[in-house]
Formats: structure tokens, C-alpha cells, sequence
């Protein structure tokens, strides 16, 4: 048996989709299949630019010769890396962007429904 939502509850979930991850605020209104969908696939983006990342940070790492400075070397294989995983990089953040709008405007969008 699910709780009734109250204004209250729908407080909470706005903060925590909007504040934590996208999906943890319908965790706590009861919709555990959706919260943990939406959850998932933004953590699975968030980990596949990161692996990404990092592997072309390693490999472009690799390239730059020992002799360089280190700061030099950390500057130029992040910028390398970045170069070559920018797009990516930049449909990965506009996915679990549009994700995190369609969490904050759905709860809204019950907070709307609930006040009528």
C-alpha cells in the first residue's frame, strides 16, 4: 500500500530530482520503476563519458613525451582527450539534461495536479 502524496512529499521529490539525480524524486512518490529507470540511464550516461574520457586521457598521456613538465603533460592529454571525445561529451550532457528537465516538469507537473 503506497502513501497518498501530500504537498509535503512533492516538496521532497522536486529537491531531490532537481537537487540530487533525476528519478530519486520519484523514488520516494512510489514510482520505483520509472525513479530507477531514469536514475540508471543517467548514471549509465555519466559513467560511459567518464570511461571515455579517461581512456583517451590515458592514451593521449602515453603519447606526450617523459621529458615534459607535468603540469604541461596533464594539460595537454586533458585537452587531447577532450578534443577527441567532444561529441560525446556533449550529447551525453544534453541527454541527461533533457532527462533532468523531464524529471523537475513532471514533478511539477503533479504538484499541479495535486493542488486542483
Amino acid at each position: 500500500m503506497t502513501k497518498p502524496i501530500t504537498k509535503s512529499s512533492l516538496m521532497h521529490a522536486l529537491a531531490l530530482n532537481a537537487l540530487f539525480i533525476p528519478g530519486s524524486g520519484n523514488i520516494v512518490l512510489g514510482q520505483r520503476l520509472l525513479g530507477i529507470s531514469i536514475a540508471g540511464i543517467t548514471l549509465l550516461l555519466v559513467f560511459l563519458c567518464l570511461a571515455a574520457y579517461c581512456s583517451s586521457y590515458f592514451h593521449a598521456a602515453l603519447g606526450i613525451p617523459a621529458d615534459t613538465r607535468m603540469l604541461s603533460r596533464i594539460v595537454q592529454a586533458s585537452s587531447l582527450a577532450f578534443k577527441e571525445r567532444k561529441v560525446l561529451i556533449a550529447g551525453c550532457s544534453a541527454i541527461i539534461g533533457l532527462i533532468w528537465v523531464f524529471g523537475i516538469v513532471d514533478i511539477l507537473y503533479r504538484m499541479h495536479r495535486h493542488s486542483d
